[in-house]
């Protein structure tokens, strides 16, 4: 008789890559955003017509 069965190795290889790509921000990135000289930046950007909103509505605890 043989031993149990085990997965295959190449079930998990796109693991690194989808936890890559939900990536979203750490901590101390979104508290550098959060501090005064920052905060004003991003909240009064020019008007870009490329980017949804034309990139007036920033959130500095989301983005």
């Amino acid at each position: 008789m043989t031993g149990p069965q085990t997965k295959k190795k190449k079930n998990c290889t796109n693991k690194r890559s989808i936890k890559t790509k939900l990536y979203k921000r750490d901590l101390d990135q979104i508290d550098g955003d959060c501090k005064e000289e920052n905060a004003e930046k991003l909240l009064h950007q020019e008007i870009d017509f490329d980017r949804p909103g034309e990139a007036q509505f920033y959130c500095l605890h989301c983005a």
